[in-house]
Formats: structure tokens, C-alpha cells, sequence
């Protein structure tokens, strides 16, 4: 019976960004997803269940720190950010490991020829990442992360605090009960003293 292929949503406006995955997943186990134009990352990943989200950081970098604060908060599974170039990027990079990425993948730029290495490299990552069960972050740690990202946008001339109002409010809604809720800490990311409540945890293909 043929091995059944593992979904990988890719949110990234970046065709070349695309084709590089695709390229690296062809005779993989690996089936690569791109969000949809106009579909938030978070409804994509709802939509599409996909084991594994690829956040392109390249680009609008504080609503890519928004989209892994939503998924982690309400549809939680392993996030890696991808990036061209990880010292520009490396704030972002901060930001979006403390939150909960589970990994930075630095990407070529254009699409050259991998190296044998550098595809082992990148897929021993990716292999590795996919099998992580991820716990959620906290209803208050997430609000109070897309709070402080979209006012750091807004004052930077981006997007403006009040894009993400509406979901901001949605956070203070009652979630599933749990008796050990999730820790405030970035510690508790991944896996942790939460395995027991199943209510926090999305199934992993």
C-alpha cells in the first residue's frame, strides 16, 4: 500500500519561493499546499489540515508573526519560517521562535541547484519538525502578542492595529476547558505537561 503523502501548507506570495519547495518535496513523501490569494493563513490551515505550515518571513514579516500567533493559538501543529536571508530577517526570526516556530528554514535566493548536502540538510529539518506534537499558546499570551505586533506595525506604517481587532476580542470567548491550561512560558511550546489533554492538540498525519 503506498505510503500516504504528508501536507505542507506553504503561505508565501513568492511563486519562486513555491517552485524551490516543490522541487525539494518531488519524490517525497511530501504534498506542498499554497494558501490561497485573499484567505488568511489561519483559515487556509483550517480549510486545508495541513501536518506542517511554511511561513515566508521575507515579506510583510509582522503579518507573518500575526498568521503564527493565530494558528498556534487556535489550530496549533509545527510552523518553520523560511527566509532568503536570515540576518536581514533576524529580528523577525527572534520574535517568531519565542512565539513557537519550531524552526528557521534559510532558503537560496532564485533557484539554483541544491547540493545534495544542503537537501539532506533542509529535509532532515523538515522530517524532524513534522513529527513535533505542538501545544498551544495561551489565550493571553496570544493576545498579547498580536496586540504588541500590530501596534509595532501600525507605527511603522503597516498593517494597522485595527485589522486585527476583531480576532484580538475573539480571544477573550471561553476556550475548551483543560486541567492543566497552557503555560504562559515559551518553554512550554512543545510538548510539555499538556499531553494529556486532548483538546489542545490538532492531529498529525
Amino acid at each position: 500500500m503506498p505510503e500516504k503523502s504528508i501536507k505542507v501548507l506553504l503561505v508565501s506570495p513568492d511563486d519562486s519561493v513555491f517552485r524551490f519547495f516543490s522541487m525539494l518535496f518531488r519524490d517525497t513523501r511530501y504534498s506542498l499546499i499554497k494558501a490561497a490569494e485573499g484567505v488568511t493563513a489561519l483559515d487556509e490551515v483550517k480549510r486545508s489540515d495541513p501536518a506542517m505550515v511554511l511561513l515566508d518571513i521575507d515579506r510583510l514579516p509582522g503579518v507573518r508573526l500575526m498568521d503564527l500567533c493565530r494558528i498556534l493559538a487556535e489550530n496549533p501543529r509545527p510552523v518553520l519560517l523560511v527566509s532568503h536571508n536570515t540576518e536581514r530577517t533576524r529580528q523577525t526570526v527572534v520574535k517568531g521562535m519565542g512565539i513557537g516556530a519550531v524552526d528557521i528554514l534559510a532558503i537560496p535566493d532564485g533557484a539554483p541547484s541544491l547540493s545534495q548536502e544542503q537537501k539532506l540538510r533542509l529535509m532532515r529539518s523538515i522530517n524532524t519538525s513534522v513529527a513535533l506534537r505542538v501545544s498551544p499558546i495561551s489565550y493571553g499570551d496570544a493576545l498579547s502578542i498580536v496586540e504588541s505586533v500590530s501596534r509595532e506595525a501600525g507605527e511603522a506604517g503597516g498593517t494597522p492595529t485595527a485589522a486585527v481587532t476583531k480576532w484580538s476580542a475573539s480571544l477573550y470567548q471561553p476556550a475548551a476547558q483543560c486541567a492543566q491550561p497552557p503555560s504562559a512560558g515559551a518553554a512550554a511550546r512543545l510538548s510539555g505537561p499538556h499531553a494529556n489533554c486532548s483538546t489542545h492538540y490538532p492531529r498529525l498525519h
